[in-house]
């Protein structure tokens, strides 16, 4: 069943979403994302050593808020917590 998620207007939350390409988890996270219509930056950690070595722990995807909250994997209570509580103040 798929939540209500009233429209958004995206102004000022970044959301980054760190994947890899092998990762199904990540494809169907970025699904789910993008029918919620929740924008983000993917970041492709197999091919970006930088951001690869900041992550502190080796699971995908991962779901940076602005840097303040990390969500590891698909995690729906927490993403559909996330789109609740930031409504209106979402953007990619």
């Amino acid at each position: 069943m798929k939540i209500q998620i009233p429209q958004l207007q995206m102004t000022n939350m970044i959301i980054k979403l760190l994947t890899s390409p092998s990762c199904p988890i990540c494809r169907t996270l970025k699904g789910y994302l993008d029918s919620n219509k929740i924008p983000f930056t993917e970041i492709d950690v197999s091919s970006n050593a930088e951001e690869r070595d900041k992550l502190e722990v080796l699971t995908l995807p991962q779901v940076q808020v602005e840097g303040r909250e990390t969500i590891f994997g698909f995690n729906k209570f927490k993403i559909d917590e996330l789109i609740k509580e930031y409504g209106n103040s979402v953007k990619g």
